[in-house]
């Protein structure tokens, strides 16, 4: 099963590049395999990354539920390298539905240092680059 999800993740960023289209199906798939057949690791950014395209769908306080249940799966199975990736998922993408951009702001740093911390260089920069352009817009000093 983690196997399987772990292909699915990689589509989703594929996907994300060359075929949009495509996201919510890879997406819905993770989040069925999630439900049948147990959490795994990777179910935390399954939710995430459904939250996105149910927000692009048009629901925005849905789309928020889902990446808030990431982020609390995420915190409950104890993983610091999948929360510095579910960070760079939900607070750029769904966070502003509901939260200041100053909390933001704050995730995204929590993020960057997890990252860093755990060798995901990937989650850590990109939460970085989120972190100072959420800083610029909120008004504050990089």
């Amino acid at each position: 099963l983690l196997m399987l999800m772990n292909l699915y993740h990689e589509f989703f960023y594929i996907f994300q590049m060359m075929d949009p289209s495509r996201l919510s199906s890879v997406s819905l798939r993770m989040v069925q395999l999630s439900f049948g057949c147990g959490i795994t690791e990777l179910s935390p950014l399954a939710f995430a990354q459904f939250g996105v395209v149910v927000l692009s769908g048009g629901n925005a306080i849905v789309g928020y539920r889902m990446g808030s249940l990431a982020l609390k799966l995420a915190r409950n199975l104890c993983a610091p390298r999948l929360i510095s990736s579910v960070i760079a998922v939900v607070q750029p993408y769904l966070a502003w539905v509901a939260e200041p951009l100053q909390t933001i702001t704050e995730s995204h740093q929590h993020g960057h240092t997890l990252g860093a911390q755990c060798g995901d260089v990937s989650s850590s920069t990109l939460n970085y680059a989120w972190f100072c352009m959420a800083k610029l817009l909120s008004g504050g000093d990089l």
